[in-house]
């Protein structure tokens, strides 16, 4: 569907496509943190309003990075999709941003793949 990337490098890279019906996959590459956590707020954001999909699922394999601000915007998103009437997940991250998401408190609402839960600290 869509592809945004920003001349700054500390842009994301970030697609968008169909997943299946009323589904829609964002695929994001690059850190996600407080700089780059708007340009993901705001295709989501667009997402909600011009495709009005039933679910969109967040792919984070390619983020090597994530920081709590990046971490709380992810929190305020699930919060709007509910809003909006949809569902948002994430369907795929590195240990790391799933060790974040579980320091954060965050499991509740991104409970992650089976057995990553209370994992200790990556490369620990």
């Amino acid at each position: 569907m869509s592809t945004v990337q920003s001349p700054f490098a500390w842009s994301l890279r970030i697609s968008v496509v169909p997943a299946g019906p009323e589904t829609l996959r964002i695929t994001v590459v690059g850190d996600l943190d407080a700089f780059t956590v708007r340009q993901l707020s705001d295709q989501v954001n667009q997402t909600f309003s011009v495709n009005r999909p039933d679910r969109i699922e967040l792919d984070l394999d390619g983020v090597e990075f994530v920081d709590s601000a990046a971490a709380i915007q992810l929190r305020r998103l699930y919060h709007q999709a509910i809003d909006a009437g949809c569902h948002l997940r994430i369907i795929a991250a590195q240990q790391y941003t799933w060790w974040v998401l579980n320091t954060l408190g965050l499991t509740a609402i991104f409970p992650g793949p089976a057995g990553r839960r209370g994992q200790s600290e990556p490369g620990s």
